[in-house]
């Protein structure tokens, strides 16, 4: 679900088959996507319009699952907890290495624009080497509604395999270094909810940094009041909602009807996917709690707007770009005399942003044809038939180190690559967009300066 909007709104991504238990969520997949569902994962990883399986299951069978789809050669995104064990671990790895294919798994805090800024600042070196970081989260994580198996320790429930993860990788990406070793106590403090709701943990890095991360589910403190009430998903949060999460858990009083509950919120149980394809991006950036990375000559601290500098002379607040822009894309026309060699004659038709291409005369239809890639485009793939005329792409992209955007410009003949790549110097994609016609004027210039050489 919280994945959704991120994988339909992706212009590389499409969404060409599932896997559900629930034959309400299957038919509203086939319903939503116009693809097909299957009742096993084995099935689901041999369709061969599949390249890449997205492993979201119960932590306790992501393992298995890797294996299925390894052995079928598909690339391999897995959620956290990567598993259970770490023996488990290394035979998700040695299935991946045999088999030839990538394996990554989905801790997804530390490309958080404020974490990835936060360590650039550390690596650029002006305010010394990281020393200390401390983390600290406080949610009402354990009293949302849960399924059987996410209270149960040993089938992967509790704060440590779910939220740990993201504590531990957020760290890691500031601390640059491996851990040299972990000491921690985890709390068990509510008989209803019979796993670990909290730790507190001591990590030591081989460079000697030291790093305390505490995280507590039990629904009391909030650290979003740290955060100016800014939830983790960058969406705003009112503070007078205090203690919903235990109010609610108090209208179904069995575990049948909690798992009923969580079921009611799921994909399937209504269509989603419109609402998905519209999303807007959050009001800012997502984050994990309250972080602070100690340096030798300030502190950084990293919110969901930017990053907070704590120097030795003076405090100042770094802002990022505001995450609320979605992807849009320049579309221009593709005269048919251009090649592989020759991409750089065209002429503008307009401006609009992922929503608007499937409605474009030149999309919407079922790519592959013509030696056009299949995927290459937003939400479709573009039609290669004499009549109509493929179409150029651009993309301004976020740099993570610097906050500002370069401009990538793709050809229809190649769509894996862009033939145009600028460095990131645009403060916001309007720049980026507005820049375009120069780029590609000079582009043409050099490129029939070049012919005539020849």
């Amino acid at each position: 679900m919280l994945m959704l909007p991120t994988l339909v709104q992706h212009p590389r991504v499409r969404l060409a088959a599932a896997v559900d238990p629930r034959p309400e969520a299957r038919a509203r997949f086939e319903q939503d996507f116009n693809a097909r569902s299957y009742q096993s994962v084995e099935a689901m990883c041999a369709d061969p319009e599949v390249n890449i399986v997205y492993v979201a299951t119960p932590h306790g069978l992501h393992v298995e699952h890797v294996r299925q789809a390894a052995a079928h050669g598909r690339h391999i995104l897995v959620e956290k907890p990567m598993a259970l064990t770490v023996a488990d671990c290394h035979a998700m790895i040695d299935v991946a290495r045999t088999a030839g294919v990538w394996l990554m798994v989905g801790h997804s805090h530390s490309f958080d624009l404020p974490y990835l800024r936060t360590r650039a600042l550390i690596e650029g070196g002006a305010f010394g080497r990281v020393r200390m970081i401390s983390a600290l989260n406080f949610t009402d994580f354990l009293y949302r509604p849960r399924r059987p198996e996410e209270l149960d320790t040993a089938q992967g429930g509790g704060v440590i395999f779910s939220q740990g993860s993201h504590q531990v990788d957020v760290v890691r990406l500031l601390a640059g270094a491996p851990a040299r070793s972990v000491r921690a106590e985890t709390g068990i403090w509510d008989p209803a909810r019979p796993t670990e709701g909290a730790y507190s943990a001591f990590i030591a890095f081989e460079d000697g940094v030291a790093a305390s991360l505490t995280y507590s589910g039990y629904g009391r403190f909030d650290t979003d009041e740290l955060c100016d009430w800014i939830g983790e998903m960058g969406q705003p949060r009112d503070p007078r909602s205090y203690g919903e999460a235990r109010q609610r858990l108090r209208s179904v009083p069995t575990g049948t009807e909690e798992a009923a509950l969580k079921n009611r919120r799921a994909y399937g149980a209504a269509s989603i996917a419109s609402e998905a394809r519209q999303a807007p991006a959050p009001a800012a950036y997502n984050h994990f709690g309250f972080v602070v990375a100690c340096c030798e000559r300030a502190d950084l601290r990293p919110t969901p707007n930017g990053i907070i500098i704590f120097g030795e002379e003076e405090q100042r607040f770094e802002a990022l770009p505001s995450p609320t822009y979605r992807a849009r894309r320049l579309l221009m026309s593709w005269p048919r005399r251009c090649s592989r060699t020759n991409p750089l004659a065209f002429r503008r038709v307009g401006v609009g942003d992922d929503r608007d291409m499937p409605g474009h005369p030149h999309l919407g239809q079922r790519a592959g044809r013509g030696g056009i890639a299949p995927s290459a485009w937003v939400g479709a793939g573009v039609a290669a038939e004499e009549n109509v005329m493929p179409l150029i792409k651009i993309e301004p992209v976020l740099d993570g180190k610097t906050g500002k955007y370069r401009l990538e410009i793709y050809n229809p003949h190649d769509a894996q690559a862009p033939f145009v790549t600028t460095e990131p110097r645009y403060q916001t994609p309007a720049a980026a967009e507005n820049d375009v016609i120069a780029i590609l004027a000079a582009a043409a210039s050099t490129s029939s300066k070049a012919s005539s050489d020849t």
